[in-house]
């Protein structure tokens, strides 16, 4: 699996975040759509989050995605300014998550999420979320590709 492969087209998805002590603290669904650009030799992903029981409670990212010469996975969405790094490990993935802190600003929490291929068009991601290192809470989303 490829950040390339897996991403581009649509996918569909559901989760939950977990507290600290295990308590689910919200259920989500997602929708992403990756489309490839030649010309940018990079992976232009949006993903939407809805919110179960809150459906105007909604979250989006515009991502940027590309490998570099190093083969490290880079992203980026200028709208949130967030960032992540990853590295492909085996056939799963491993991505870092986070914003660059503000001047004087709260910490940003940091997440830590490893994609594992369950099938050739699904995908488990679980992520730990930390705040100033200590964890905050986990996520776990699975994802379907359907096109």
């Amino acid at each position: 699996m490829t950040p390339e492969s897996f991403l581009e087209g649509r996918l569909t998805g559901f989760g939950c975040v977990q507290g600290f002590t295990g308590k689910v603290l919200r259920r989500y669904t997602v929708q992403m759509t990756g489309e490839w650009s030649d010309e940018h030799r990079a992976l232009h992903l949006d993903e939407t989050y809805t919110y179960i029981g809150r459906e105007d409670d909604v979250f989006r990212r515009s991502w940027v995605v590309h490998t570099d010469e190093e083969g490290s996975i880079l992203g980026y969405d200028a709208v949130q300014a967030a960032r992540f790094r990853g590295r492909q490990l085996g056939v799963d993935l491993r991505m870092v998550f986070d914003r660059p802190r503000q001047p004087g600003g709260r910490p940003e929490p940091k997440q830590v999420v490893r994609f594992v291929e369950i099938t050739p068009t699904q995908v488990m991601m679980v992520g730990r979320v930390m705040v100033l290192g200590l964890p905050f809470a986990t996520t776990h989303t699975a994802l379907t590709k359907i096109s």
